[in-house]
């Protein structure tokens, strides 16, 4: 929680997570050179071994207005644990046209 909100003045409180019933779950997508990057949470489901979580990332198109600052999306969410299964990520591209 530290090292996301480093280097920020006003960092949210720190949530209170039960670890013995849920997970957390960090998506990234690293350093950008310009702003209009998102990453959301599309669902989370149960199959029959696995946990399937499906995030959406958003990309501005070449046409976009944009910041020109370095950012670093990510996304903190829980989920209720799900023992005895794999987790599987599937992650949508969306390039938002500005046109």
């Amino acid at each position: 929680w530290e090292e996301a909100f480093s280097g920020i003045d006003m960092s949210p409180q720190v949530p209170s997570v039960d670890f013995d019933k849920k997970w957390v779950v960090g998506a990234f997508l690293g350093m950008k050179r310009k702003g209009g990057f998102s990453v959301e949470v599309q669902s989370v489901a149960e199959s029959d071994n696995n946990l399937d979580i499906n995030l959406l990332t958003q990309i501005p198109g070449p046409n976009c207005i944009t910041t020109m600052a370095i950012e670093y999306p990510y996304i903190f969410f829980s989920i209720n644990q799900v023992p005895n299964k794999e987790v599987q990520f599937t992650i949508e591209e969306k390039v938002i046209n500005c046109d």
